[in-house]
């Protein structure tokens, strides 16, 4: 049961995406912007923070694929994009500390090298229906500040699930052994 409980927790991020868009829209609020929840990769980031790379790289592989099946008409955007993110932000956490105002602001690049990759993507194929300017105003700054306060909300009892995850995963394989 220990073994499935991250993926379902991905699983419930991936989910709360499209639960949340559908009860707070932000039309409903009369703002004129785009809200991205990036929930699910967050919760990805900080498993490859905290608990194991190689564990956060192959969600990143199953729920963006996953991603493109559900939401998108093009295969294959989010399943390349999302490990590449996750790789790329967990190398960078080597030679930095790990405590939340750090995570904040690589969880924040992450996002943004995220949504510049797949709206570069989406450009070059003529699907994007906004310029690099109104990319940047109405879409990447308030999705930034979305997921920032997401984070700020779910870090501390996230990393503190994570390090006790990674307890068991060490009594496991003390067993083992």
């Amino acid at each position: 049961m220990k073994r499935f409980l991250l993926a379902f927790i991905v699983f419930l991020a991936f989910l709360s995406e499209s639960i949340f868009i559908e009860l707070f829209p932000a039309e409903r609020f009369g703002i004129d912007r785009i809200f991205v929840p990036r929930f699910m990769i967050v919760m990805i980031m900080l498993i490859s923070f905290f608990y194991d790379r190689n564990k956060a790289l192959l969600f990143a592989i199953i729920f963006g694929l996953l991603f493109d099946i559900v939401y998108t008409d093009i295969i294959g955007v989010y399943m390349f994009s999302f490990p590449l993110i996750v790789y790329v932000i967990s190398l960078s956490m080597k030679v930095l500390h790990r405590n939340l105002l750090v995570i904040f602001f690589v969880v924040l690049v992450g996002i943004s090298l995220l949504e510049g990759f797949v709206f570069g993507i989406l450009f070059l194929v003529n699907v994007a229906q906004l310029d690099w300017n109104q990319f940047l105003y109405d879409r990447l700054f308030p999705t930034l500040v979305l997921n920032g306060v997401f984070l700020i909300v779910i870090y501390y009892p996230m990393k503190k699930f994570l390090l006790r995850v990674e307890k068991w995963a060490n009594k496991e394989n003390d067993k083992l052994v």
